[in-house]
């Protein structure tokens, strides 16, 4: 799962957010689980520069979970990291049922943690 976070008090925030996804995926599995936080839903209306249609819009265009948060008063702050993990534990519930677990770091393939060996890492 990923998480991006979008300020909905500036739109340049927000229109970054598919360069971000197409960054992500480089790194990610199609499959990921894309969670698009929506911050600062505690101020006046008036002082939003993201309307609920581009949101809308780009929850539709890029497969996105969206979820209005507030980083100061907390709201679904909290959510979103349950959201993440109860993916994370669906996912590897899933892969044990099918013996497709995958291990990170270590000796696994994973592209964001792969460790190239030195000289160094040669024993003696």
């Amino acid at each position: 799962a990923i998480i991006l976070v979008a300020d909905c008090s500036n739109k340049q925030s927000f229109d970054n957010i598919p360069e971000w996804l197409s960054e992500v995926s480089k790194y990610t599995e199609d499959d990921i689980r894309k969670i698009l936080l929506i911050n600062k839903s505690d101020i006046d209306d008036d002082l939003k520069q993201v309307t609920e249609s581009d949101i809308t819009k780009m929850a539709k265009e890029h497969d996105l979970e969206i979820l209005d948060v507030s980083a100061k008063t907390g709201k679904n702050v909290d959510e979103a990291f349950l959201t993440v993990t109860k993916t994370l534990m669906e996912k590897k519930d899933k892969e044990d049922e099918l013996g497709t677990t995958k291990k990170i770091g270590g000796r696994g393939k994973n592209k964001l943690f792969a460790h190239k060996k030195t000289k160094q890492d040669a024993c003696c």
